[in-house]
């Protein structure tokens, strides 16, 4: 099988790494003190925080008070009726991807059959006890 490990000759290889690693590390305060002290900047100076807030401010105004926009269109966008044509053609649009649809029981599937079945009407009296 396998001959046990030395265990001296283990703790000497792992005190030898350790020693590499640590001469390896930069030094801690070193490179505290190396970092430069970096003065916080403004994002943006007051001047152009007013200029930006006067320019957004015109572009709400000049969105809600426009003078050139026509009021008419959208009742008259409201009021008219689809041409029958329009339908038709709306109907009878048939897209590129519609065979993927057709599955063998597709003609079995698109059919309901009617049993001719009539909800029964019950008569339900109506309770005005709580109405004054």
């Amino acid at each position: 099988m396998t001959e046990p490990l030395n265990e001296n000759q283990l703790k000497a290889d792992f005190r030898h790494l350790r020693e590499i690693e640590t001469q390896a590390a930069p030094d801690f305060r070193r490179s505290l003190a190396g970092v430069p002290q970096v003065e916080p900047r403004r994002r943006f100076r007051p001047a152009m925080q007013f200029a930006m807030s006067a320019v957004v401010l015109v572009a709400i105004i000049a969105v809600f008070l426009n003078p050139g926009r026509d009021q008419t269109i959208p009742a008259t966008a409201e009021t008219a009726l689809p041409s029958t044509e329009e339908a038709a053609l709306a109907a009878a649009l048939e897209m590129p991807t519609d065979f993927l649809l057709d599955t063998p029981w597709f003609e079995l599937a698109r059919t309901t059959p009617d049993f001719d079945f009539q909800f029964p009407q019950y008569d339900i009296p109506e309770d005005l006890s709580d109405e004054i």
